[in-house]
């Protein structure tokens, strides 16, 4: 028998009292999990236009995070996952579940999951500062902004001795990007 794919880690409290939950599977994800992301992320409308990873780069995700609906379907996912040796967070959200209070606890669930020795990235839209917003108030600073960007670093009490040398890989990193484009 099967294990409920939404009963594979720890849940958090109901948000706004809309039947929505979170919880976190890590992989290997099962079949279920595996069909239920694929079916949201196929499903999205306009956010999609924002999100710019593909399913397998979800699915490569050390944490992965869903947000369940009260009819049992995935709206929401958030994930950590490793690129170039940095831990890069993401998440996507339907619509219709955005401004309830589910993307923080998304957010808070699963970096709850990260292991402190990690540094955790984001970037973000410049121009989108909902989103910003929230992961401001999740615990994540800004360290650079570069062509319509803003990367950001989830502060877990690092001082500034570290995060210098972050805003400096993260501009060296921009300046050789640029330097291939142009």
């Amino acid at each position: 028998m099967s294990e409920d794919p939404r009963e594979t880690g720890d849940d958090e409290p109901e948000a706004a009292n809309s039947g929505a939950r979170v919880s976190v599977v890590r992989p290997p994800y099962a079949a279920e999990v595996f069909e239920e992301v694929k079916r949201f992320y196929y499903s999205l409308g306009p956010e999609f236009d924002i999100f710019h990873l593909a399913l397998d780069q979800i699915f490569e995700s050390k944490i992965l995070g869903l947000l369940w609906s009260r009819d049992g379907r995935v709206a929401g996912v958030a994930g950590v996952r490793a690129r170039y040796g940095v831990w890069m967070f993401f998440m996507v959200m339907r619509a219709d579940h955005q401004g309830q209070g589910h993307g923080r606890n998304l957010t808070r669930t699963v970096m709850g999951g990260v292991p402190p020795t990690r540094l955790v990235l984001l970037t973000v839209q410049r121009s989108n500062m909902k989103a910003r917003k929230l992961y401001k108030s999740s615990g994540f600073v800004t360290i650079n902004r570069h062509k319509g960007q803003v990367t950001m670093l989830y502060n877990r009490g690092i001082g500034p001795w570290l995060r210098l040398p972050l805003i400096v890989a993260v501009f060296a990193r921009n300046l050789f990007v640029s330097h291939l484009a142009g």
